[in-house]
């Protein structure tokens, strides 16, 4: 996977994969390098980190929640 895009950035793709550990070792280990050197990309990965917490949260949430039993809907005339 190529990490760092044409303008010098890795893109989000691999910002998203580091921060959910999918990224192959010498792709995370070059997008460390250029994060700790860039405050932009450095905050570019702050963003999806704090993302993939959120995802996770609401997952979690979700599937905690208590779920209403399915009703069938009833049909009444409309006249």
């Amino acid at each position: 996977m190529k990490v760092i895009a044409i303008d010098g950035h890795p893109r989000e793709e691999e910002l998203v994969a580091y921060v959910s550990d999918t990224l192959a070792e010498p792709d995370a280990l070059r997008l460390e390098a250029h994060v700790f050197e860039c405050p932009v990309c450095s905050a570019r990965l702050e963003r999806a980190a704090r993302f993939e917490v959120l995802l996770h949260d609401a997952a979690a949430a979700m599937e905690a929640a208590p779920r209403a039993p399915a009703v069938a809907p009833t049909r009444r005339p409309w006249h």
